[in-house]
């Protein structure tokens, strides 16, 4: 039978992996929002470029 102290080691890796789990599961999230917000600055930056564009040919057209 495992004594006291080897149970409380396995308890606080457990706790630690849990803990390094969250912390990357975190970092993963943040990302996959970021690269979200990349993406609809991006389709609006190409819309207003398109605007830009047209407005500067109805201009000088």
């Amino acid at each position: 039978m495992a004594n006291k102290s080897e149970i409380q080691e396995e308890n606080e890796l457990r706790s630690t992996n849990k803990f390094y789990g969250y912390v990357i599961l975190g970092l993963v999230i943040l990302c996959c929002i970021q690269n979200m917000k990349y993406h609809n600055l991006k389709e609006d930056y190409d819309r207003l470029q398109q605007e830009y564009e047209y407005c500067q040919e109805q201009l000088h057209g």
